[in-house]
């Protein structure tokens, strides 16, 4: 028998780049070549964000908690992280209320819901203890790269550019504002004997705003730390794969894809053990109760410069990460949208 899939691709529209987006086009593009699943795809638009799509296919799934209008189509829902619910984003009043109330109308009306983690499990039913007697489903999602990833033949011009901070360099990848806790990262590299010993800080995401640059500067590590604005994937590969450590201090994490990278990469992890991090890292890197104190941070990086303590970390990481594949992630996805049509 085979199964018709209608994907809602709106994720596209609303997020440049992310996890979640990265997400949608692993899923999407593995069940697609899967012979069982007929795929029909709906791209949407911005200004119909809010709205339910009309289908006719056995399973909807939307990449942004879109419902959908149907007497026979069952609705999947994925839930990534409650970070409007926590307080934890940055968005006006009406941005935050539309936006947990989307999330909360998909979770309601939806017939299977799949969490990124058990964590992420754990905070939906904090918000929504209904939810509870509905179909749940814990898929980790997977790594795109790895070791032995390609890269391009000529290096970006970005990064030949900067050749001489990628001699040694301790890495920091997406964004830095509120619970991602960016100033302990800067503080505790500022601390640590690797800024004394010549290493630098490369960070991806935005360029610096004014309040990280006078930090920045009051630290006397202007030309010491620098930004790789919106990196592309071959460069992040080359960057977890040259790094000396990924410095994530984020304390609150739906999954957490940096941490997976980096270690799939061979790159050693210094992570925060709070939310999903402790089920994506495990004992594979360092993790930390308190990445608000930023010595334990410093702490940390100094004790890599073992050549021992950090090589037992590339091999606990390459290994760990060997279990998150998106080949995984997809599979079990389809046997969720199988699931709900059995029980029709």
């Amino acid at each position: 028998m085979t199964i018709s899939v209608h994907f809602d691709n709106i994720i596209y529209t609303l997020q440049k780049k992310g996890g979640a987006s990265l997400y949608w086009q692993e899923l999407t593009s593995r069940v697609a070549k899967n012979t069982s699943f007929k795929v029909k795809v709906t791209k949407g638009q911005k200004i119909n964000r809010f709205l339910p799509v009309f289908s006719t296919s056995d399973i909807f799934h939307s990449s942004h908690f879109r419902t959908v209008i149907s007497k026979k189509t069952k609705l999947v829902s994925t839930i990534h992280d409650l970070n409007y619910e926590m307080g934890l984003t940055k968005s006006s009043k009406l941005g935050t209320i539309s936006n947990i109330w989307q999330r909360q109308n998909a979770i309601e009306k939806a017939d299977a819901i799949i969490c990124v983690s058990h964590s992420t499990k754990k905070d939906m039913l904090k918000f929504y203890p209904k939810a509870i007697h509905q179909p749940i489903s814990v898929i980790y999602l997977g790594v795109s790269f790895g070791s032995e990833s390609k890269l391009n033949i000529n290096v970006s011009e970005r990064l030949q550019n900067i050749s001489l901070c990628l001699s040694k360099f301790a890495l920091y990848v997406g964004v830095r504002e509120g619970y991602k806790n960016f100033n302990s990262a800067l503080l505790g590299f500022a601390k640590s004997q690797i800024a004394k010993e010549g290493y630098y800080l490369v960070c991806t995401g935005s360029k610096f705003n004014s309040e990280e640059e006078q930090l920045i500067n009051k630290l006397n590590l202007k030309d010491k730390i620098l930004v790789l604005d919106y990196a592309t994937q071959s460069e992040l590969v080359y960057l977890y794969q040259n790094a000396f450590a990924l410095i994530y201090t984020s304390t609150y994490e739906g999954f957490g894809l940096p941490p997976l990278e980096a270690m799939s990469c061979g790159c050693p992890v210094i992570a925060s053990n709070t939310s999903s991090i402790p089920e994506v890292v495990g004992d594979a890197g360092i993790l930390l109760d308190n990445t608000q104190d930023y010595a334990s941070v410093a702490k940390s990086l100094d004790s890599l410069l073992n050549d021992f303590i950090r090589n037992e970390y590339v091999c606990k990481g390459l290994r760990k990460a060997k279990h998150f594949t998106w080949e995984e992630a997809a599979r079990k996805h389809m046997k969720v949208y199988e699931s709900i049509l059995d029980k029709r």
